[in-house]
């Protein structure tokens, strides 16, 4: 009995005595926005509709709490009337445990569970149209995602992602590299990032045999409030193409409406209507 309390009180010491993990950060920088956002609403329209209700149209809802985390979202389509909602659960420190999707009738479309451990997340696990999928998460000592592995239904390894970093200059630089079950590189990807002006370049890379088979890349340049001005692509046959943004803001530098250009030719108008919290 003795030995008993003793191991009892030393548990309770060392849990008392543990870290907690630092509080998760706002969903709004995710989001890109500023302020104390309460709610979005977002959709497009192409030149020729011009505000036409007879085509279908997605309109996305964001919904945040007080502290800038998101609660849910809703996606409509009109005038089908179909809508999906998806609800985020979270734990003692805001960290996103939960994710799920359900349609207009409340069926679960989509479900993602996540298991973090000291602020990262170390496991994850989704479900959609019967398909489970679960991955495992592995640290350097800086806390940097270093591997993943991916697993079936069955429990198999289907994938494994490995991770390495590097700095240029100020440019940070970030590559992945995806294997088979087999451990035959599949695909790779280089991400370089500048956070002086935002700007950043993707190269992604599709192997065969594990020989690259061809490559693509993403150049995506941005103004002064983080929002995507140019993105620049290219397809498998590298085909180039040019996109282009123009913004209005509201008074807290959160664009309001956004118009994009493909090549040069309009092609869509979004706009945004965003509900702040009253000071």
């Amino acid at each position: 009995m003795r030995f008993s309390f003793i191991f009892v009180c030393a548990l309770t010491l060392l849990a008392c005595n543990q870290t907690p993990p630092p509080i998760a950060p706002s969903d709004l920088k995710d989001f890109n926005l500023n302020g104390n956002v309460k709610t979005t609403e977002e959709y497009s329209v192409k030149p020729d509709d011009s505000l036409n209700t007879s085509e279908t149209r997605s309109t996305y809802y964001h919904y945040f709490n007080p502290e800038g985390y998101i609660d849910s979202s809703v996606r409509k389509i009109e005038p089908l009337g179909y809508r999906e909602t998806t609800i985020y659960e979270r734990d003692e420190f805001n960290y996103n445990i939960q994710t799920s999707k359900v349609d207009q009738e409340g069926k679960s479309t989509f479900q993602l569970q996540k298991t973090f451990s000291n602020g990262k997340i170390s496991n994850s696990e989704f479900t959609s149209a019967g398909l489970k999928r679960s991955a495992d998460y592995e640290y350097d000592e800086q806390d940097s995602l270093i591997k993943t592995i991916s697993y079936n239904n069955e429990g198999e390894i289907i994938e494994t992602t490995d991770y390495t970093y590097e700095t240029l200059g100020r440019t940070l630089i970030s590559k992945v590299k995806f294997y088979d079950k087999n451990e035959l590189l599949i695909k790779s990807e280089v991400s370089e990032f500048n956070p002086d002006n935002y700007a950043r370049l993707n190269t992604y890379t599709v192997y065969e045999n594990s020989k690259p088979s061809y490559s693509t890349y993403r150049k995506v340049s941005c103004n002064e409030n983080k929002d995507p001005i140019k993105i620049e692509s290219s397809s498998p046959m590298n085909v180039k193409s040019f996109r282009t943004y123009q913004y209005t803001y509201d008074d807290q530098n959160n664009w309001t409406t956004k118009i994009e250009f493909i090549d040069g030719v309009k092609t869509s108008t979004t706009y945004r209507t965003i509900e702040y919290y009253s000071k």
